[in-house]
């Protein structure tokens, strides 16, 4: 929660669209959280302070799948097809 922009690294298959569902909940209370730790005296008088952002998420990035004939095989795709 100190990033100003985010990736989401998946694979192409039902586990990640899972953990894409988790994100989509989890991350509003991590934005929560951060923001009353921004304001934590420890935290705001630090060398390294901790910063007052709210990330921008940029989007996901599908990882270790197969090639073939330079597309995905089929079920493969069924699942970027699905994280898209």
């Amino acid at each position: 929660m100190t990033s100003n922009f985010f990736i989401v690294p998946t694979f192409p298959d039902f586990f990640s669209i899972m953990a894409i569902d988790s994100l989509a909940r989890i991350i509003p209370r991590w934005d929560i959280w951060a923001k009353k730790a921004s304001e934590l005296k420890v935290l705001t008088e630090a060398i390294y302070p901790f910063p007052k952002v709210t990330p921008l998420f940029l989007g996901t990035i599908i990882q270790n799948y197969r090639i073939r004939y330079q597309k995905p095989s089929a079920s493969f795709n069924k699942w970027i097809n699905q994280i898209e």
